[in-house]
């Protein structure tokens, strides 16, 4: 099994960089919230190839991801932590924030992801999805930032 490269900027020289520094700005900037009211911290931003970018963030018992694919689009998860870690996916323990707008708003049928299918990194596209998933924790999320993931029991059994 190979093993993934993922690419933090290091290369002062590398075109990615500028991505992967938009990147971390945005999400920075849109989920500020979970630092001063959920004491998460930002853990980092990276890039694995030329088409997937990712933002983590994490406190005691939860962690939230950022992430963007050019194929798919902009995702937010909330993450159980697994021994105080983000663990690779696993659909027992990551869940779409637009899993929880459902469980909290019966009358919404969302799809996973804020969808875009283009090559070109818009920045406009990553920005206003990130305040909507922000927007979302912060009006549905307090439970499951704070580590009670039970909301999503009946879900995963």
């Amino acid at each position: 099994m190979s093993e993934t490269i993922v690419y933090k900027g290091e290369d002062p020289k590398d075109e990615r960089n500028e991505f992967i520094s938009f990147f971390k700005e945005a999400s920075i900037a849109n989920f500020f919230f979970l630092e001063d009211k959920y004491f998460f911290k930002f853990i980092e931003t990276g890039m694995i190839g030329n088409i997937y970018i990712y933002s983590h963030f994490r406190n005691d018992t939860t962690g939230v991801a950022v992430r963007y694919d050019y194929r798919e689009g902009l995702f937010a998860n909330i993450i159980k932590l697994v021994n105080g870690k983000i663990g690779l996916y696993d659909p027992q323990t990551w869940f779409y924030v637009e899993d929880l707008l459902r469980k909290k708003r019966l009358d919404c049928n969302v799809a996973r992801g804020r969808c875009y299918n283009n090559s070109n990194f818009d920045t406009d596209y990553i920005s206003s999805s990130m305040n909507e998933y922000a927007n979302i924790l912060k009006k549905y999320g307090d439970a499951v930032l704070k580590g009670d993931f039970s909301i999503f029991e009946s879900e995963r059994t």
